[in-house]
């Protein structure tokens, strides 16, 4: 830069100077810059730097590996082996039952058409889209699918969207549907464990209004409780009506009412007499929405999910702390952003009932949002303050985990020396869903089994991985979720002397079957529409199990998609069958050995149950004797009965057969008890 500004200054002077020695000096120095910036880096380059680009790049390496692993929360994910290839057998089907008790047959699509036809119930409710968790039900630890039933507007004829209507009267959704991931009744549709409104079933809900979801409309705002009765939900020829009692609403009294009535631009607000001075109104009802305005700061995760927890509805939501200038760090694309750091450093939980939303610290190592925290110090908590009922629904989230195993198909590479040469890269699978179809990336899936070498099954997110290049399946990644063990990341290789298929080439030994070739080709001449769902696999003992659900929609409109067939593989076979049972027995040579009656399983998400029911047990127990020294015997009763209900929940969850234990106060008793701390 120096020189060439001593040679414009040159060529300027002899302007005046006219001197020809100057501009001849001038286009030398130009020249042997030309040399110096172009020839020069290249001499270096193709003498020096190629010929031991190896030795030169591999301190570069080990830095951009280690930032890029630890950037992406991939820093300390346990490798092991897995030799996945020997035949799978009965005795690994029953010692790994709960595996197979829950693999996924309802494909998300398939079941939220489902749903919308058999659970809607009317037609302005409406499932926006299916979540997937685990509960216990009874004794046993299981994987449901379920979604919220929601209040849509916009599905109410045009006659009935009025200002009454919208704002008014129809408030809220009500209640969720629940069904078990692979559980089939009748002519091929779900078992419900919830279901129908009122709601009925398994999950114990008490408080099923939704005031707060997913659904996304213009002017979505109500007043309640008002003089007018919110619809509740249809019952018969009477529907049941309600009225509002949360307490977390905008107060209209005062001037408030006018100041909403402009800033809503809404002026029956303001003339109506319809409102009291109780009324609330409930503002920005859509809970992503409703997240964003309260922390901007923070990206959202796009699928919140429902849960149910001691009878009432709650959404939880995963937020991520994220950044693009973390040292030696990989870019990648995040919600449409190039980022190079990322943490899922807060859960969000919002009461579909009142609207709060509670902010829980789940990694307090992210300095981002300690940072955060700092700035706001009463907006977050320590998960540690979570309730064990809620804490036990975590989970790691599906677009944290497609940004690492985006990464990690590089970035497992630890040795410097390997990954310059780029000789163990992976790639994401790939299956087709049909015949001559072209094959699309595999998602990553939740399952509920149990890791090779675990006593117990956990609620996991899983990903195979192929050989770049190859259809083979190389690895499978694995994010635990349950207890102690949620956000550990386990890596499994297999042996890279044998072939383990992948998806893809399952799915065409699937299509190429002559048995389902055939009933697939005789569907379709029947009027038919055959729906291959998602091919997904799983280990077992030491094999893998693939499974893909097959549903039959007829040719009519508003026909519901059926679970009709089942296909199983392993290494060597293809099994064809109507019901995943009968293909188990098929796949495994002959019926397999009837499940051993064991102790049910205390998992993480049971444990956490368990503790919660205990303290809240002793809460009960406590406050019984403290009524019964000051001989107030109703009170002790109730409590008591209540210490009864909470035992009676405690003996389910660890298996007892036996009735609850029963409160039996002594009205002449004078205790002297020493409750647990």
């Amino acid at each position: 830069a120096g020189a060439g500004v001593v040679t414009a200054g040159a060529m300027i002077a002899n302007i005046w100077i006219r001197r020809l020695w100057l501009p001849v000096g001038a286009a030398g120095i130009w020249v042997a810059m030309l040399l110096l910036g172009q020839v020069y880096p290249a001499v270096v380059q193709g003498f020096f730097v190629t010929p031991n680009a190896q030795s030169y790049e591999l301190p570069y390496i080990e830095r951009e590996i280690a930032g890029t692993r630890q950037a992406y929360g991939l820093g300390s994910v346990t490798v092991s082996n897995f030799n996945g290839d020997k035949p799978l057998s009965a005795q690994e089907v029953q010692a790994d039952s709960v595996t197979v008790n829950n693999l996924r047959l309802w494909d998300f699509g398939a079941l939220q058409d489902t749903y919308e036809q058999q659970q809607a119930i009317r037609t302005y409710y409406h499932f926006v889209d299916i979540d997937i968790d685990r509960y216990a039900i009874g004794t046993q630890y299981q994987s449901l699918e379920l979604s919220a039933r929601e209040f849509d507007v916009t599905k109410l004829s045009q006659s009935a969207q009025n200002w009454i209507n919208e704002h008014l009267q129809y408030t809220h959704g009500y209640g969720v549907a629940a069904s078990p991931v692979n559980a089939v009744i009748g002519e091929g549709l779900p078992d419900y464990v919830e279901s129908d409104v009122p709601p009925k079933g398994k999950l114990n809900l008490t408080r099923p209004a939704i005031y707060f979801g997913e659904v996304n409309k213009a002017n979505d705002y109500v007043f309640a409780p008002t003089n007018t009765r919110e619809f509740d939900y249809p019952q018969g020829a009477q529907d049941a009506y309600t009225s509002y009692t949360g307490t977390h609403g905008v107060s209209l009294g005062g001037a408030n009412r006018a100041l909403w009535s402009l800033k809503l631009g809404d002026f029956n607000l303001l003339v109506s007499g319809q409102l009291t001075p109780q009324s609330m109104v409930l503002y920005r009802r859509n809970i992503v929405d409703r997240v964003q305005e309260i922390a901007p700061f923070l990206s959202l995760d796009g699928d919140p999910y429902i849960v149910v927890v001691d009878g009432r509805l709650y959404w939880i939501m995963d937020a991520y702390t994220t950044g693009s200038t973390y040292p030696y760090a990989q870019t990648s694309s995040f919600q449409s952003n190039d980022i190079n750091y990322i943490r899922n450093s807060v859960k969000v939980v919002i009461d579909a009932y009142e609207g709060t939303a509670d902010f829980y610290i789940v990694d307090p190592k992210d300095p981002l949002i300690n940072a955060y925290r700092s700035t706001f110090p009463t907006m977050f908590r320590p998960i540690d303050s979570m309730p064990p009922a809620l804490r036990a629904h975590l989970r790691v989230p599906v677009d944290l985990f497609n940004v690492q195993v985006e990464i990690y198909a590089t970035y497992h590479i630890t040795d410097p020396k390997v990954f310059f040469a780029r000789e163990d890269v992976w790639d994401i699978p790939t299956a087709s869903s049909s015949p001559g179809a072209v094959g699309s990336q595999v998602q990553p899936y939740y399952v509920l089994f149990r890791l090779p070498g675990e006593k117990n099954p956990e609620f996991l997110l899983i990903m195979p991985f192929t050989p770049h290049g190859k259809p083979n399946m190389v690895a499978w990644l694995a994010a635990r979720s349950d207890g102690a063990n949620y956000g550990q990341y386990v890596a499994y290789l297999l042996p890279k002397d044998k072939v383990i298929f992948g998806p893809q080439q399952v799915a065409n030994r699937i299509n190429e079957d002559p048995a389902v070739s055939r009933d697939f080709t005789l569907f379709h001449q029947a009027g038919s529409t055959v729906l291959q769902g998602n091919l997904l696999v799983v280990p077992i003992g030491d094999s893998f199990l693939y499974f893909e659900p097959i549903y039959l929609r007829a040719a009519q409109s508003q026909s519901l998609p059926e679970l009709k067939k089942v296909i199983l593989a392993d290494q060597d076979n293809v099994v064809y069958t109507d019901t995943l049972p009968q293909a188990i027995a098929a796949l495994v040579g002959g019926q397999p050995p009837p499940p051993v009656t064991t102790p049910p399983v205390i998992t993480p998400a049971i444990l956490a149950q368990i503790t919660g029911l205990v303290a809240e047990a002793n809460v009960h127990y406590k406050a019984a004797y403290a009524a019964l020294k000051v001989d107030d015997l109703v009170t002790f009763a109730n409590e008591m009965a209540q210490v009864g209900k909470l035992l009676d929940q405690l003996q389910a969850l660890t298996g007892g057969t036996g009735p609850g234990a029963k409160a039996s106060p002594s009205p002449g008793a004078r205790a002297s008890p020493s409750p647990s701390p």
